[in-house]
């Protein structure tokens, strides 16, 4: 009895009328199906991967590139900034020497008036000293004639013959004066 029921278990497995068949043809196709669907989803995996990848590698590209195209706009901004301030220096440089040569002038001016009117001014310094000096020779030819004349008629002998040195000492004294003054003026 167990032998038949065995077989006859075996018989029930099928459908009526059919005869039994061994499940693991249609297991191995849906393990098979399985397998593929799992390596299907590990291409894609591995797909979108390298998909991502190449987004990241395409990013990283244009962000270099837009890196490389800010530094160098900032690198013509910087140059334009250096050009113009180097511009103000040469302006300053200009505007500089322009009143430099301008106080030069001036100066050269104020020297050249002044050198004239010192020279006019120690010209005609010169003049009246020469004035003075002509007048005061005269004057001392006159005394030294009225002493002469003196002399000659022989009264006052000794007093006539004092009062010449001591005109003809001031006559020293006066040209020495003068000829101090004129070198202190001309430098001579």
């Amino acid at each position: 009895m167990s032998g038949r029921k065995s077989r006859r278990a075996r018989i029930e497995v099928g459908a009526p009328g059919n005869l039994p068949y061994d499940p693991s043809e249609n297991v191995l196709a849906l393990v098979k199906a399985a397998v593929k669907r799992i390596d299907d989803l590990a291409d894609e995996r591995q797909q979108a991967f390298r998909r991502e990848f190449d987004i990241r590698a395409e990013h990283q590209r244009a962000m270099a590139a837009l890196r490389a195209e800010h530094a160098a706009e900032n690198l013509k901004s910087e140059a334009r900034r250096i050009d113009a301030l180097r511009e103000l220096d040469r302006v300053e440089v200009r505007t500089g020497t322009e009143r430099h040569q301008a106080a030069v002038d001036a100066l050269a001016k104020t020297t050249a008036t002044m050198a004239d009117t010192l020279r006019s001014s120690a010209e005609n310094m010169a003049r009246n000293i020469a004035a003075q000096s002509e007048a005061s020779r005269k004057e001392m030819d006159a005394r030294l004639s009225a002493l002469e004349k003196l002399q000659a008629a022989g009264s006052g002998k000794g007093a006539g013959l004092n009062a010449a040195w001591v005109y003809l000492g001031g006559l020293v004294a006066l040209l020495v004066g003068l000829y101090a003054l004129g070198s202190k003026f001309f430098g001579h």
